[in-house]
């Protein structure tokens, strides 16, 4: 099953919730009070985006930082690649509040695109407001939703601060606002298996509030929420096949080695119709996909843009 997003605006802000869930990684030195952690998402089983999170680790302020590069067939499909940051205070008496957050992202077709947002202190609470580089086309949430939440990198911070003082029943939940859509973040510190190894180890999940579509909420969001695309495993190898190189024609027999192997032949129309049937899958979700091309009598190819 593919997810496919006819307005791919919001992959950066599911990568930083993605990274919210990788509570366990590999770090590596950097500056003294900085930790950086360096590792890969997988799709499919398949490498699919290089993520590099620096947060600080000390003092009263924090800067932390992510980077995600697609690769393989994402990188092929999006082009995304992306940079976020984020600026706020600690205190010891409360949560780690946020001041600043921008976050900066190309696509195959949308460059240099920016979700920036200002949290000013108004009407008894801390509220998110875009900044002036913000590139956003869509309106902001409702100041409701907006109130007293925290951006996705903070949310990190947040998460950092409930491991080290639980509740008495290790829950916490911290409220999420990414410039579009509003989310908790709901935690629970699981028992440790062996207290010897100093390692906390928490259950962490993404609950929707307002801003999306579908089958997460009834608020809406029909140009940035992700359909499901269900492929069969044949489809799935024809598709993968043209995307792994754009621009580049396969014909009937390489598809056919490719979905069926060397040494299965099936009728030149089988792989017309597996073709069909796939662009008719994206169009129900995409009226403008259009991506595998046909040119007739040589092949099929996937477009380079």
């Amino acid at each position: 099953m593919l997810h496919h997003r006819p307005r791919l605006r919001r992959q950066l802000r599911y990568a930083l919730a993605f990274a919210v869930l990788l509570a366990t990684v590999t770090t590596r030195p950097a500056a003294a009070d900085d930790i950086v952690a360096v590792y890969t998402a997988f799709w499919a089983g398949l490498p699919a985006a290089d993520i590099r999170l620096k947060l600080s680790d000390g003092g009263p302020g924090y800067h932390d930082e992510i980077e995600i590069a697609t690769q393989g067939l994402p990188h092929l499909f999006t082009r995304f690649r992306a940079t976020a940051s984020a600026e706020g205070r600690r205190a010891a008496d409360r949560p780690p509040e946020p001041s600043h957050y921008l976050a900066v992202y190309d696509l195959r077709k949308r460059h240099d695109r920016r979700v920036s947002m200002q949290f000013v202190s108004r009407s008894g609470g801390t509220i998110a407001e875009r900044g002036p580089d913000d590139t956003s086309r869509k309106p902001p949430l409702a100041e409701a939703f907006r109130k007293n939440a925290v951006d996705p990198l903070s949310a990190l911070e947040r998460i950092r601060a409930a491991l080290r003082a639980p509740e008495r029943d290790g829950s916490f939940k911290i409220p999420v606002y990414d410039g579009a859509r509003r989310f908790d973040i709901v935690g629970r510190v699981l028992p440790k298996t062996n207290p010897a190894d100093g390692i906390i180890r928490a259950e962490l999940t993404l609950r929707p509030i307002a801003g999306f579509k579908g089958e997460t909420s009834e608020d809406g969001d029909p140009d940035d929420a992700p359909r499901k695309v269900e492929l069969t495993v044949t489809e799935f190898l024809i598709l993968k096949s043209l995307a792994h190189r754009p621009g580049h024609v396969k014909n009937r027999d390489q598809l056919m080695d490719a979905a069926y192997g060397e040494h299965i032949y099936v009728d030149d129309r089988t792989i017309d119709s597996h073709i069909k049937r796939l662009r008719k899958k994206f169009k129900a979700v995409d009226n403008e996909f259009g991506q595998i091309e046909t040119l007739y009598g040589v092949g099929y190819r996937y477009r380079d843009h």
